[in-house]
């Protein structure tokens, strides 16, 4: 279907930028490298090189948040922090730790996906690159050894672990709750384990702005944090709350309608379309016969559906697609940069990747083209030379994509199967020599070389 925004492209994206001098680096690491990532952001910091932080070692890793990072090796998961020191032994089944702030596309996606999560959260919400620069923890990590569940103590750093009732399986926190479920009911538990929401549910889903979608003999409502039904359950789908909206779905014959309510549960945009996306700057992408616009809250068409294709709205602007080439219309619908690339993605720090490229033929066909930047008034600021590729297959476990996007004044590239990193004037600030590379986060990087992940952080002054 069409719900996936700007094409089968975007790069979700995880987040910041950063760096430190040598000498910072190596007397406070955390501090230096984030305060430099401030300066980057104001456009005071002009970036000089790297350094290796962490060496090449792990199987897998994620990105750092508060100063933390899940590691895996040999099949056992851990967590570190910025010195490379093992916060949670690496002896778990899996670990996940909990935030706030991370978009519900990215955690539904975490929960089937791990750390390939960015790879498929445009399947949930059709974003391609979220916002990820206001993650807090929301509560204890999650472990799972041997089909028992811990609660792990990361306030103090010391890992401690505390034994939780038998669950068949348990989600991470967010907003201070976490999802439980035994014997296909389920409910919720706060941080010492205790139940704040009685099993009593067929599905539900984290909490979002407060409430938390439920589900029961096939129809969905909204609960708040003490379990009180604020929206009964009567509809046949729901979204979670953006903005104080809520998508939320009615069966008509053999397809879905959506609309739209608030947290009172009144209706505020009939179900009438075929899709909805979810709010995003006050707009939210709808599908109407097969042709996409942006509704406000209020259920005004302010874009009308024209588009085969669009976006989401990031920094006033959005992609759109028309007869397969794509361009950028700000807020009222007025277009900013015509249709012209094969590819494009959403703006992050006033710049925007844009790809020229081919398609493959028939299901499953990938893309083949050459990568640059843009800026806001649709110049080619970084000329189109770099190599951006991926294949989307018949399923989840075939679909790959690439993460195209400024943060924090660099951004990842690729050329001939390297990979390095660039700033906003096109100069190569990390040397394209690894073999997979993530953005940076809280001025450190995870960077794939024979087979191994580290990180890595740059150097400003």
């Amino acid at each position: 279907m069409k719900k996936q925004t700007l094409s089968p492209v975007l790069a979700l994206f995880l987040l910041l930028a950063l760096a430190a001098t040598l000498a910072a680096c190596a007397a406070a690491p955390d501090t230096a490298a984030e305060n430099v990532a401030i300066d980057a952001a104001e456009g005071t910091v002009v970036y000089t090189g790297y350094i290796d932080v962490v060496p090449p070692k792990y199987d897998r890793v994620s990105p750092f948040f508060e100063g933390l990072a899940q590691v895996e090796l040999g099949g056992k998961w851990g967590i570190i922090d910025k010195t490379g020191q093992e916060i949670v032994p690496l002896k778990y089944d899996w670990v996940r730790l909990s935030f706030d702030g991370i978009p519900y596309a990215v955690r539904e996606a975490m929960k089937y996906h791990g750390l390939e999560a960015k790879k498929y959260a445009l399947m949930y919400d059709g974003k391609s690159d979220h916002d990820l620069s206001h993650i807090k923890f929301a509560g204890p990590a999650i472990a799972e050894l041997n089909g028992k569940f811990y609660l792990i103590d990361i306030d103090d750093k010391t890992g401690q672990e505390t034994p939780l009732p038998e669950y068949d399986h348990v989600e991470v926190f967010c907003e201070g709750l976490a999802a439980v479920r035994l014997g296909g009911m389920m409910g919720f538990i706060d941080k010492t384990g205790k139940v704040i929401v009685p099993l009593m549910y067929d599905d539900v889903r984290d909490f979002c702005e407060g409430l938390a979608a439920v589900g029961l003999d096939g129809r969905y409502g909204f609960v708040n944090k003490t379990g009180k039904k604020i929206v009964p359950p009567k509809y046949d789908d729901v979204k979670p709350f953006s903005e104080d909206m809520a998508a939320v779905g009615v069966r008509d014959g053999e397809t879905v309608k959506w609309g739209f309510i608030d947290k009172t549960g009144k209706e505020i945009v009939e179900p009438k379309y075929d899709y909805v996306g979810m709010f995003s700057e006050g707009l939210a992408v709808v599908e109407y016969d097969g042709e996409l616009g942006f509704i406000d809250k209020t259920g005004v068409e302010i874009v009308e559906p024209m588009h085969d294709n669009v976006g989401y709205f990031s920094e006033g602007m959005t992609a759109v697609e028309l007869e397969g080439k794509h361009g950028y219309i700000d807020e009222t619908g007025q277009e900013i940069v015509s249709p012209k690339y094969d590819m494009a993605w959403p703006f992050s720090e006033g710049m925007a990747a844009v790809s020229v490229g081919a398609r493959g033929s028939g299901e499953g066909a990938g893309y083949s083209g050459k990568l640059g930047f843009i800026d806001r008034t649709g110049q080619e600021v970084i000329p189109l030379i770099y190599d951006f590729d991926f294949f989307r297959g018949t399923s989840l476990q075939e679909y790959t994509e690439d993460n195209q996007k400024f943060s924090e004044g660099l951004a990842k590239v690729k050329l001939d199967d390297k990979y390095g990193f660039i700033d906003k004037t096109g100069k190569v600030i990390v040397p394209l020599k690894y073999d997979g590379a993530e953005d940076f986060s809280e001025g450190l990087a995870a960077v794939l070389l024979d087979g191994k992940w580290g990180f890595i952080a740059v150097t400003g002054e």
